[in-house]
């Protein structure tokens, strides 16, 4: 699983509290947030982050759609699997690849 990365949030551990679920077994209540910064692309947005997959990328069916050319239509999961484990960034074979910022790392497609 070379195109897997934990993401590690350098967060303060907080109390397990529990989540609804679906009848599909993810929370119906967001357990966390992707926060896009403003730039060219436009404002700051805030997208819902749920336990299980989220889907990132152009098509308007993912979880967090970000309409930009450079964004394959799906192109990487935040997969949560617990409220305390940390979330799992995958690529899901883009073009462009993902990258984490801190620290610096690429994660081939």
């Amino acid at each position: 699983m070379e195109s897997t990365q934990v993401i590690d949030w350098d967060a303060e551990e907080e109390e397990e509290t529990e989540l609804s679920s679906g009848s599909l077994g993810y929370s119906v209540e967001p357990i966390g947030q992707l926060r896009l910064f403003s730039g060219t692309h436009g404002p700051e947005r805030d997208f819902p982050l749920y336990l299980g997959k989220n889907v990132v990328g152009r098509s308007p069916d993912c979880s967090v759609a970000l309409p930009f050319p450079s964004i394959s239509k799906q192109h990487a999961v935040i997969e949560i699997s617990a409220w305390n484990k940390a979330p799992i960034l995958q690529d899901c074979g883009s073009l462009n690849g993902t990258q984490i910022v801190k620290p610096p790392r690429v994660l081939p497609p």
